[in-house]
């Protein structure tokens, strides 16, 4: 950790830290409801197709408004544009706590993913601290959001078969209100682009290509999520199946943390390739696990190997985009990678419940298994491609 803060100044560290809390109270009323949404939905309705696109309304949105939002943050400021994202996750939580329907629930997922400022919360991060201290400053941004992740991922089951299922977007909303009265008296250095209006967005191949790759990431985890709630409920045979996946997210997390921190500038190409090479190796591991209770061991191993994976993912791709982008475009280039990351939750919520259903068999994990290989292919060869460009010159950073 010390290592980590190393080379940043007060004012970095006071950034990431409030970067870091708003990102936590953001995350943890996401990460509340995703290990019960679909248990809450199958009690709403028995609509295999209903269920899935309660799991995707959330991505789908993201995806549309995320470059909006990014786009936005270059022309008028990062804080002003996390405030005003933050207002539709609120609203739409409150109407999906008010009205306790299948179609309420999909528009108020709907309305609360149209909030997508995660690019924003990125590139305010990137554009305020030295290029070498980016990895260091996502992963550290990374630790408080990891652990809010494995907080909700325990608590909401709890909660939600304690109070009601629907509770939980009433305390989302809540944690919503929480983090627009963080960023208000944020103080951050003014991005040049908000003074410097281009007639184009600025978004380069490479910020495409590594979208793309993260369409493929996004699409697996969402998948992965719904699979370990079937896997429990149908196979393992317990409402609480977060516990075992507690374990594994620490365990993965932790070493993608340590490894990330220490692989800045342009190494930070050839972790971003490294990152996908791990996502590729847990598929087989997940989806080759025998469908009987002493599975469960293989399943933990490939959950530390796609968690480990997952990690270093999230914390090196945001600055491999940053590496290539004009600075006057963060906002433009990490709204096109989220938007194609929120175009893969919305896809791989919708495939999980056309591809695995309800039930488990060895045809929809055999299934499951090809689809995912072949989107992590594509992913390792677009990541292979800008780290072999960035070697050979073929692909610079801009100015």
């Amino acid at each position: 950790m010390d290592g980590m803060m190393a080379g940043l100044n007060r004012k970095d560290r006071q950034l990431i830290g409030a970067v870091g809390f708003m990102e936590v109270v953001r995350m943890l009323g996401i990460f509340l409801i995703l290990p019960v949404l679909e248990v809450y939905s199958a009690s709403l309705t028995s609509s295999v197709i209903l269920i899935a696109l309660a799991f995707g309304a959330y991505g789908l949105a993201s995806a549309i408004f995320q470059s909006f939002f990014g786009i936005l943050s270059d022309r008028i400021g990062r804080k002003a544009t996390i405030i005003i994202g933050l207002l539709p996750f609120i609203a739409g939580n409150l109407l999906t706590f008010a009205d306790h329907s299948i179609l309420m629930l999909i528009l108020g997922r709907f309305i609360a993913g149209a909030g997508a400022i995660g690019s924003v919360a990125t590139a305010m991060v990137q554009e305020n601290v030295p290029e070498q201290k980016r990895n260091a400053a996502m992963a550290l941004v990374g630790i408080p959001v990891g652990i809010a992740f494995l907080i909700g991922l325990l608590l909401g089951p709890e909660l939600g078969y304690a109070i009601g299922f629907y509770y939980l977007f009433l305390i989302s909303a809540v944690l919503g209100v929480a983090a627009v009265v963080i960023v208000i008296p944020l103080k951050v250095s003014q991005n040049r682009a908000v003074h410097r209006p281009s007639a184009t967005y600025g978004i380069n191949r490479v910020s495409i290509s590594l979208a793309v790759a993260g369409f493929s990431v996004s699409f697996f985890m969402i998948l992965f999520f719904y699979y370990f709630q079937v896997f429990a409920t149908g196979i393992l045979l317990q409402n609480n199946y977060v516990l075992p996946i507690f374990i594994p997210g620490i365990i993965g997390g932790g070493i993608a943390v340590m490894i990330a921190g220490r692989f800045e500038g342009k190494r930070t190409t050839i972790m971003a390739v490294a990152s996908i090479a791990v996502i590729l190796v847990s598929v087989p591991i997940l989806f080759l696990a025998p469908l009987q209770k002493g599975s469960l061991l293989i399943i933990e191993i490939g959950s530390v190997v796609f968690f480990l994976g997952y990690s270093l993912y999230e914390i090196v791709f945001p600055t491999a985009i940053t590496r290539f982008a004009s600075r006057y475009h963060y906002g433009s280039n990490l709204g096109i990678f989220n938007t194609l990351q929120h175009v893969g939750q919305f896809a791989g919520g919708t495939a999980s419940g056309i591809i695995l259903g309800l039930q488990l068999n060895r045809g929809s994990q055999l299934s499951a298994m090809i689809i995912l290989l072949v989107l992590m292919g594509v992913a390792m060869a677009l990541s292979a491609m800008v780290y072999t460009g960035s070697r050979t010159g073929r692909i610079t950073a801009q100015a």
